[in-house]
C-alpha cells in the first residue's frame, strides 16, 4: 500500500521513516507525452529538454538513505549518482504504470530488504561527514592555493 504522509517534525523523522520500506522523491524528469519505458534510458532521449529537470539531490533523499529506505524516484538526472542497489526508479509520465513498477519492486520482500541494507551501507560508507571530510578538505585547500 502507498501512503503520502503529512509533514513530520524533524525530531520524529527517523522514528517515522523507519516504519516504511521506501521514500518517494517526486521530481519528474520527462515531459508529458514523451515515451518512457525505462526512466534511465530517457536521459539520452532527444525529445526531452533535460535542462528543465536537472536538480541536485535533496536532503529528503539523504534522509531516506540514512534511515535505510529504498529511494523511489522518477529517474531524475540529478540523482543519477545513486547506486541502483538502493533505488527503485519509475516512469513519472504514466501514474498507473509508475505505481505498478513500484508495487512490483516493493512486493518482493527479499529485494526490499537487500536494498534497505544497501542504503544503510551506502550511508555509512559514503554519505556521511566522516566519509566526506578528507575529500572536502582537499577541495577547500586546493581551491585556496
Amino acid at each position: 500500500m502507498f501512503r503520502v504522509r503529512e509533514p513530520v517534525e524533524k525530531a520524529r523523522l527517523f522514528d517515522t521513516l523507519g516504519k516504511y520500506d521506501a521514500g518517494l522523491f517526486w521530481a519528474p524528469m520527462a515531459e508529458l507525452g514523451a515515451p518512457v519505458s525505462n526512466p534511465k534510458s530517457t536521459l539520452a532521449d532527444p525529445n526531452i529538454n533535460r535542462s528543465l529537470f536537472f536538480s541536485a539531490a535533496s536532503n529528503k533523499v539523504s534522509e531516506y538513505i540514512a534511515a535505510g529506505l529504498v529511494v523511489a524516484y522518477t529517474g531524475n538526472p540529478g540523482l543519477s549518482f545513486l547506486p541502483e542497489a538502493i533505488c527503485a526508479a519509475f516512469d513519472p509520465t504514466d501514474p498507473e504504470a509508475g505505481a505498478d513498477q513500484l508495487a512490483a519492486t516493493l512486493a518482493d520482500r527479499a529485494t526490499v530488504e537487500r536494498k534497505r541494507q544497501a542504503a544503510l551501507r551506502y550511508h555509512d560508507d559514503e554519505m556521511n561527514f566522516e566519509a566526506q571530510a578528507a575529500p572536502f578538505v582537499r577541495h577547500v585547500t586546493s581551491s585556496a592555493a
